[in-house]
This record gives C-alpha cells, structure tokens and sequence, in this order.
C-alpha cells in the first residue's frame, strides 16, 4: 500500500488524529480524495498510541474491503447492510474481554453513504428507518474504539444528524506533499531512461507551484501528460490541464493573461500604488512585520481599463490568477451555493500566492442586498465571501471590479476587507494619448503611433473610454482594409471617432451621478498633478472624518 507515512502531515491528517485519539465516533470529511483519507487512517492505526487494527472500506459498488483491497464482504453493497454489520461488530467488542479488546478498532471508511442520505432540494429524502439506524448506531460507537469516517467531496449532512457527526475540511496537497510526488516521478522516469537529465531539468519548485490546487492523482495525471505530449516537465501543457480541471468547477476560471501594466493605458495613480503594495508578498516582508495585502477595489466608468488591470495585476506580482463567478455559484448550485463558495474559497488559498479577480461585484452580489427569492441564499453566501475576505491569512490578492457600488453589502466597501479603493474616471487627454499609441504597436496591430497624429486623435475623443479607444482603431482598420487594402490613415480614425457615440454621451446623468457619490470617497486611480492630489487628499480626509 503506497501510504501517506511517505508524506509530510498536513492538517487535515494532524485533526484525524485527534478527533479518532479523542474517540468520535462519527466524522464527516468533505475531500475528493478518498485514497489519501484512506492512507492517512492506515498511518494513524500504526501509531503505537492509536493502536487499531486497520481500516475497512466500504463503497455502493465494491461492498465492504480492506484498506489494501482485500476482500471482506463483497456482497455488502447496501448502507443498511454495512451499517448493521458495524453495529455487531461495536457490540462484540463492548461484550469483550481485556484480551479480546487489546486489538481494536477498526476504522470504517463509508465513501458512498451521503448518497442515501438525499439531495440537498429536499426533493428526495432519508427514510426515517435509515437515519434512526445512524443515531443509535452513534450511540452504540461510544462503548468501544470503532469510529466511521464518511467521505464526500460535498457536505449532504440532513439538520437531523448535524449534532451528532463531525465535520472537517481535508485541504488539497500542499507543496511538501507534490514535491515528493514530483521528486519520485523524476527518478522513476529517469531509472527508465524515459527521460533525459536535460528534460528533468526544470526545477522542482516550478513543477510544485503549478500543480498547486490539484489532487495528488490530477497533478501526477497532468504531470504524465507533459511527459507524454513535450519529452519534459513542460509547465505550459501543465497549467493548461490545470486550467481544464479547476473550469470543471464552474465557479473558478484559472486566467492566463498576456497583459502587464505597461499594456495598461492611464490609472498611473493605481500602477503606482501596486508597484508599492507588491513588496508585501515574501518572506523579507514578513520580517519586517508587514501583513500581507489583501486585495483592491477598482470602481468606474465600463471601459475605462478595470479588467484590463486585474488581468495584469498577476503578471506584475508573477503569481498565478484565478476569476471568480459569483453569479454561476447562485444560478447552478441551488441548495448547494454556500458549500461551492468555500470550495473556490479553499481552492484559491491551495494555490496561493495568487490572484483572486472578481469581475463586475455589483451585478454578481447585486441581488443579496435586495433580500432576492431565494431563502436568503445569496446573503450567506455573501456573507461566506466576507467573512473570508476579513479573516483569510493565505496570501490570496483579491482584485474586485465593479461599475457601481448600488448593491453591494456597504460592509464590503470597508477597509479590513480591502486595503484601498480606487476610481476609474473617463481617460484625460494625456491617457488617451498614451492608449492610443499601446492600441496602434500591441499585437497584432503592430503599428508605429509615430506614423499617426495621436494628438489630434486624442482631442476628437474627449469623453471616450479605453475600450471605445480600441473600438475606433479597430473600425478604422476594418475601413481601410474593405476599401482596397490599403493602410489605415489618421483620417480614417478621425472618421471613425465622429461615427462613434461614446458612452459618456449616452450614460451622462448615471456617469456624473457615479462621479458624485465616489470621487470624494476614493482614490483616483489616474496620474494628479501635486496640487490636485494635495486638494483631493484634504477632501478624502475630511469626507472620512466627517463621518466618524
């Protein structure tokens, strides 16, 4: 049996131990991971201080087994079944003899049960025979050392065993567990003269740090899969898979972006601000007693960059970036949304450090703050997320955009939760300048702004946004390319410009209404000039004393 003994405790191993030492008698642990709950109990039974007689498994297809698949009772394949045949097996050690009792246990492994115990609607139910069976057989466990271990990915825990299972969360792999898995991987691999010492030659961190989030079975699968398709530890195809995997959730995106700050027209008071908070991550910082960040709340005008922003904060911190979807969490997982929001929750602190990107707040939570059908569903959720944001010590960097604060649970918009808030205003003239020229050279554009007068250009578009920037360089593209192929001349976007009706134009009243309420409130995320700033930073302070 290949054992968890050969990898470091975590603390989900350490709080099995305590509670099978502490004699509870039933426990509830929600992991994906079956086979390591299984390893981890067989660690525990060795223990001289433990001293159980090993572990039997139990599952709807298999029947009843041992932990290293020998057989017990194949035909066992009913709950009722293995749970009545727990039940002689408590009765026959309480009845016991000192002797008999000097080998005990074992630990049941149950990995099918919440199956039968119903959906999470209410729909389908638990017979009433079938949880009565449970709560006497807890009772039964009391008198001897036999302890069940319930293992499900989900918690389907009916209100009416809540008082007498335990729940706890067994977390994903940690670093120290996949390095091992990476480490014997490349040894096998290179005994087999599968792979050269050239190809192994990336480095055990790099391996580490993007299987981060997966399973031990997923990061050795997406491991195999770069060996097979690249000859290498090929950490592309391995995030690739990664991506693939974490999608399957529906809540989490994992992101991959080429975007960087320089890519980033404007916001020169927020880049500014993020080169410094930066220097938070890393163990120098935490020396010097400084707490990790936590994240930024970017408020304005659509089109003005925000996205855009979040998708090159990761690359600036170089840590991995995954988007939240607030909103499939209620649409998709009715009954189960408060469970799926800590599974994302705790899926992004295994990853970490990382990016937390959380688009659009204000239509995702929108709907919590107005009280919504749903039996208040969306308020615990929400509460979830910011019980989370407050207490979290996981080095997980939450960048959340929104295009109004109407809506969202005022406790959000608070520092502790978030370390600033900024906001987005339409572009100056010297942003739309520098947006311009990043829209004319990035790829595939590939242009020389100097060709074009970016002044003139910049002055038609008073009131445009960054997006309705690009818009108009994309058109004038479009243009000339349909009118002979010809290359595309600063005539071309003028004419575009004037064809376009910005949404300044359009949204005037909600824009300046926006500007009213959250100027004074929050940072400007653009580059002041020194009297500017020093006016606003009075006005900021005043708006805040004002309020104490």
């Amino acid at each position: 049996m290949a054992g968890l003994l050969q990898y470091p405790e975590c603390e989900g191993d350490r709080e099995l131990l305590h509670l099978i030492k502490a004699k509870y008698t039933l426990i509830y642990v929600r992991t994906w991971e079956e086979q390591r709950i299984i390893d981890s109990l067989a660690a525990i039974c060795e223990r001289p201080e433990v001293n159980l007689s090993g572990v039997n498994v139990w599952d709807a297809a298999s029947g009843l087994y041992d932990s290293n698949g020998n057989e017990i009772d194949r035909g066992m394949k009913n709950p009722e079944q293995v749970l009545e045949y727990i039940s002689k097996k408590a009765a026959e050690e309480s009845a016991g003899d000192d002797n008999a009792k000097s080998s005990r246990g074992p630990i049941f492994v149950l990995c099918d049960l919440p199956r039968f115990f119903g959906d999470p609607s209410g729909q389908t139910r638990m017979t009433p025979e079938f949880e009565r069976q449970i709560k006497n057989l807890s009772k039964t466990l009391r008198e001897c050392s036999i302890s069940i271990v319930i293992v499900s990915p989900d918690l389907q825990l009916p209100l009416t065993l809540e008082k007498v299972v335990t729940v706890i969360d067994y977390p994903l792999p940690g670093p120290e567990q996949i390095a091992l898995v990476v480490e014997e991987g490349k040894r096998v691999l290179m005994a087999s003269r599968r792979i050269s010492p050239e190809a192994a030659a990336t480095s055990t961190e790099e391996i580490v740090r993007a299987c981060l989030g997966l399973t031990l079975y997923e990061a050795t699968d997406a491991i195999a899969k770069a060996i097979v398709v690249k000859n290498c530890f090929d950490i592309p195809t391995i995030l690739e898979l990664k991506r693939q995997i974490i999608r399957k959730g529906q809540v989490l995106d994992y992101v991959h972006s080429t975007e960087t700050l320089a890519t980033v027209g404007g916001l020169d008071g927020l880049k500014q601000w993020l080169k410094i908070k930066k220097h938070g991550f890393g163990d120098a910082a935490k020396v010097y007693g400084i707490t990790p960040p936590k994240g930024v709340f970017v408020l304005g005008v659509q089109g003005t960059g925000k996205s855009l922003f979040a998708k090159a904060v990761a690359n600036e911190l170089q840590v991995p970036m995954l988007k939240l979807d607030i909103g499939r969490c209620f649409n998709q997982f009715i009954g189960a949304s408060e469970s799926n929001i800590r599974g994302a929750l705790k899926m992004a602190e295994s990853i970490a450090p990382c990016v937390l990107f959380v688009d659009e707040l204000d239509m995702a939570v929108g709907g919590a703050s107005e009280g919504g059908g749903d039996a208040g569903t969306s308020k615990r959720v929400i509460s979830t997320l910011l019980d989370w944001m407050q207490e979290k010590t996981a080095p997980v960097f939450v960048v959340a955009c929104a295009n109004s604060t109407r809506g969202i649970p005022a406790a959000m918009l608070r520092r502790g939760r978030f370390d600033e808030m900024f906001f987005v205003d339409l572009p100056t003239i010297e942003e739309r300048e520098e947006i311009f020229r990043i829209q004319l050279s990035k790829d595939p554009r590939n242009r020389d702004p100097q060709q074009f007068d970016i002044a003139a250009l910049a002055r038609v578009t008073e009131g445009f946004s960054g997006a309705e920037i690009e818009c108009v360089v994309g058109d004038a593209m479009d243009t000339a390319f349909a009118r002979d192929g010809s290359e595309f001349t600063t005539v071309d976007m003028l004419e575009a410009a004037k064809s376009c009706r910005p949404l300044s134009e359009v949204m005037s009243e909600e824009i300046e209404a926006l500007r009213r309420e959250n100027r004074q409130r929050m940072r400007p995320a653009g580059k002041q000039k020194p009297a500017q700033a020093a006016l606003t930073a009075t006005a900021q302070a005043a708006d805040r004393l004002g309020k104490v």
